[in-house]
């Protein structure tokens, strides 16, 4: 479905009024030109303590990388495959570069009913929606987090009276920041955590591996990144942006660009 801002703005007010004080909504604008201040909207920021203007939370972040390529894509002749596979002339709508990039944008699948936890360790419900504005493209990301953390007391004193072992753990939530430099230094330590050893222990592919995941979830859209995890890894950024670049020059080798040309030396 297609919505304007205005018409989300509705709906996030509808759903704060019928839930309450304990429900977030959040409305991030993915195509900011500005990647640091992507929230447009909020109803009880309260409970992570956000405000318009304020900066992307990790998936946000992660969903801008994903859709910054794809305005790449189009140009002035873009064209959308016939689905009809007929040799006939390309129709207004194939022209249509709404429809184009529709058609290109990266698969965002919505994320339902995970737990997220704020900075002073209350427990949130998260939901998150990818929305599509009125031309077809997907433009915001539509964020609810309910409050459980009292909910969760009253099912553990429950709990208590009516069973004397514990099932197994619960999941671990994932945390919320709420600026971007907070947010890259919890990308970085995530890094550390997929390769599974100290940076000054890493090797070349290691390190490799773990700039990727940050190239993938995009840190560097933060200003000033590349200083600090080039610094934080002990390589140049020189080396830095060699090993962002790798994974395409890896394409290439294998004649994986659709293009075939070949990057400037």
């Amino acid at each position: 479905m297609r919505y304007t801002l205005g018409s989300l703005i509705q709906i996030a007010k509808g759903l704060a009024a019928q839930f309450g004080s304990d429900c977030e909504i959040l409305i991030h604008d993915l195509l900011s030109a500005d990647p640091e201040h992507t929230i447009v909207y909020v109803e009880n920021g309260h409970i992570t303590d956000r405000k318009v203007g304020g900066g992307p939370s990790k998936i946000a972040l992660s969903a801008m990388e994903a859709l910054k390529d794809t305005a790449g894509d189009l140009t002035p002749n873009s064209q959308a495959p016939d689905d009809q596979g007929s040799d006939s002339q390309g129709t207004d709508d194939q022209n249509d570069p709404a429809r184009v990039r529709s058609l290109k944008e990266p698969p965002l699948n919505d994320s339902l009913g995970y737990l997220t936890r704020t900075p002073d360790g209350r427990i949130l419900k998260s939901s998150t929606l990818y929305i599509r504005d009125e031309t077809g493209m997907i433009h915001y990301m539509f964020c609810i987090n309910f409050d459980i953390t009292r909910l969760i007391g009253f099912e553990q004193s429950i709990h208590s009276l009516i069973q004397d072992d514990r099932s197994d753990p619960a999941q671990q939530p994932e945390p919320i920041v709420t600026n971007v430099n907070d947010l890259l230094d919890t990308l970085i330590q995530q890094s550390v955590a997929l390769v599974g050893k100290p940076a000054a222990l890493m090797n070349k592919d290691e390190k490799i591996r773990a700039i990727q995941f940050l190239n993938n979830a995009g840190a560097f859209l933060v200003t000033k990144s590349g200083d600090k995890v080039s610094q934080y890894f002990g390589i140049s950024k020189f080396t830095l942006y060699s090993y962002i670049d790798i994974k395409n020059r890896r394409h290439e080798d294998r004649g994986d660009r659709s293009d075939n040309k070949k990057p400037s030396p």
